[in-house]
């Protein structure tokens, strides 16, 4: 079995978990945002 697919998939992972990651921060932060507004 070649040793190429092994990091290409790790990358794809990490980055996919990073991406991820990212969306739920941006979604607590818009949440955070909206109560704001709400408690405004």
């Amino acid at each position: 079995m070649p040793p190429t697919p092994f990091p290409i998939a790790t990358k794809i992972f990490i980055s996919d978990r990073i991406i991820s990651v990212r969306f739920v921060m941006a979604a607590f932060s818009l949440k955070a945002s909206l109560r704001s507004l709400v408690a405004i």
